[in-house]
């Protein structure tokens, strides 16, 4: 963490961070079967059910927030697609490029948006073989709005604790 702390605290233009597991995510997902064929408590189950945080979460969480050039953070460590802005801060998810839906990113810079777009390997069989109906797992392809869409960067206003949480949305769909 000491190596990501100066590493942050040197940048001096917009930066995209990409690490394995997610930095920010969505408190809930629409989660049908758990691990180990468990039943979910609700429609929309808390992370924390299916996923272990990583390490540091909390420490790297604040870094990123406290940065005014942090710009976006890309992850894939949960094999879903979804694009949310949290304390201003674009945080991306992709699916998995090894077991449905066959997803791959890609993302553009034109010096002052980022236009990120999803797009499905050729494999159609392994697509249709690895996609399980009882699992419910369509979801993870995300929405067309997590799917592709532009964000502008710059420079971000670091918001106070009280301010988190009420920025407008800054993502818009292609």
């Amino acid at each position: 963490l000491a190596w990501l702390e100066r590493e942050v605290r040197a940048l001096e233009r917009p930066a995209v961070i990409v690490s394995h597991a997610p930095i920010g995510h969505r408190a809930a997902y629409p989660i049908v079967t758990l691990p180990r064929g468990e039943k979910p408590r609700g429609p929309f189950t808390d992370p924390a059910s299916f996923i272990q945080e990583m390490y540091g979460l909390e420490t790297v969480r604040r870094l990123v927030r406290e940065n005014r050039w942090a710009a976006a953070c890309f992850a894939g460590h949960w094999h879903l697609s979804d694009a949310i802005v949290e304390d201003g801060i674009l945080q991306v998810m992709t699916a998995a490029v090894r077991e449905f839906p066959y997803d791959v990113r890609l993302v553009e810079h034109d010096g002052a948006a980022m236009r990120v777009t999803t797009h499905r390997l050729d494999v159609p069989a392994l697509v249709e073989y690895s996609y399980i109906p009882e699992w419910g797992n369509r979801w993870i392809e995300g929405t067309q709005e997590a799917r592709s869409f532009e964000y502008m960067i710059g420079e971000r206003a670091v918001q106070s604790p009280a301010a988190r949480g009420k920025e407008p949305p800054c993502v818009s769909s292609r």
